[in-house]
């Protein structure tokens, strides 16, 4: 009984520490948050909701589409990782932000529409990130 007593007392005098040096501690920046949690020697943390996968080679083949100044524009990309609500694509050339698109994948037979989140110069490639308006649909 003895020791359940000084058990409780040492677990209540560790939260009674802990809450006092939160309570008083300087504040931290958001800059100073992010850097903590991205800075040098931390890997990024994916915090994406749904999981993704990455096709196979024979399965990452896909086209992208999009209408530009009237004009009809379309690229083979390369699928670097799928989910349900996104996918990651590479290609030799650049697509604007915010674009509507369309990504078909033949080889699993699945399409849909996005739009264009990000499109990153890398070394002889842009990857793109896309964000799904809706569902992918199954085609023949």
């Amino acid at each position: 009984m003895i020791a359940l007593v000084a058990l409780l007392g040492i677990v209540t005098l560790g939260l009674l520490i802990t809450f006092g040096v939160r309570c008083f501690a300087t504040p931290q920046s958001e800059a100073q948050v992010m850097a903590n949690r991205f800075g040098p020697g931390n890997p990024a943390k994916d915090e994406r909701f749904m999981k993704r996968f990455r096709p196979r080679p024979s399965h990452s083949t896909a086209q992208l589409s999009w209408v530009n100044d009237g004009k009809k524009h379309s690229l083979k990309v390369q699928v670097i990782d799928l989910s349900d609500d996104g996918a990651g694509v590479k290609t030799n050339k650049p697509v604007p932000r915010d674009t509507s698109v369309i990504l078909e994948i033949p080889n699993l037979q699945l399409a849909g529409t996005a739009k264009v989140c990000y499109c990153r110069e890398t070394t002889w490639a842009y990857t793109i990130g896309l964000a799904f308006k809706g569902p992918l649909f199954r085609v023949p």
